[in-house]
C-alpha cells in the first residue's frame, strides 16, 4: 500500500473531470457564507484533482537528450529539478510541444562541438537543464544550457533568410532586440 506521503495517481479522462466539475458547481446551494466557502472547497479540490507531478514531464528528456546528443556527435547531460511539483495537465499538455523544441535547440544549437568546448576550456561534457520552480503563485520554467550562448548576428542574418525582418529593419536592432527574434 503506498505510504500517505506519497500520492497515488489514476488516469481520468479530462473531459469527464472537467464535466462533473461543472456540473458539482452549479450544485443549488443558498447563497449564504457557508455554501460560498464549500464552493470555494469544491473548486479548490478540483483544481488538485486536475494537476499531476512535474516529473511525468521531465520524464521524456533525458532520452530524448541522448539520442539527439549522439546524433549530433555531442557528450550532453540532462538535469532537470522541480518534478516534485504538481502541475495542472492542460498546462502539461500545452508546454510539451515546446519545451520539446526548447531543449532540442538547446541541444543542437547551444552546445558547442567537443573541438569548440576544448577550446574555451569547457568540460567535454555539455549540460542542458530544464528547472520548475513555484514563485509566488506562479510556474517559473527555465531551460538552459552551458554552450556558446546567442549570436545577435547571426540571428539577424537568419531573421533575414526567413523574410521574418528586413536587412534595413535588422541594422536597427540592437542586441536584446536581436535576441528576443
Amino acid at each position: 500500500a503506498p505510504s500517505k506521503s506519497e500520492p497515488t495517481f489514476v488516469k481520468v479522462n479530462l473531459e469527464s473531470l472537467n464535466s462533473l466539475q461543472k456540473l458539482t458547481m452549479e450544485l443549488s446551494l443558498p447563497d449564504d457564507e457557508n455554501s460560498t466557502e464549500l464552493r470555494q472547497a469544491i473548486q479548490d479540490h478540483w483544481q488538485v484533482l486536475r494537476k499531476i507531478p512535474a516529473q511525468k514531464l521531465l520524464d521524456r528528456f533525458p532520452r530524448m537528450v541522448r539520442d539527439l546528443s549522439r546524433h549530433l556527435s555531442k557528450d550532453v547531460r540532462f538535469e532537470s529539478t522541480g518534478g516534485g511539483l504538481a502541475i495542472d495537465r492542460m498546462l502539461v499538455e500545452s508546454l510539451e510541444n515546446i519545451l520539446v523544441h526548447m531543449i532540442r535547440n538547446a541541444v543542437d544549437h547551444g552546445i558547442d562541438s567537443a573541438e569548440e568546448r576544448a577550446k574555451a576550456h569547457k568540460p567535454c561534457e555539455g549540460r542542458v537543464s530544464l528547472s520548475f520552480e513555484e514563485v509566488d503563485e506562479y510556474l517559473q520554467i527555465v531551460v538552459s544550457d552551458d554552450g556558446r550562448g546567442l549570436n545577435p548576428d547571426f540571428i539577424r542574418q537568419k531573421a533575414i533568410d526567413k523574410g521574418i525582418i528586413s536587412s534595413g529593419e535588422a541594422g536597427g536592432l540592437d542586441k536584446s532586440e536581436s535576441i528576443a527574434l
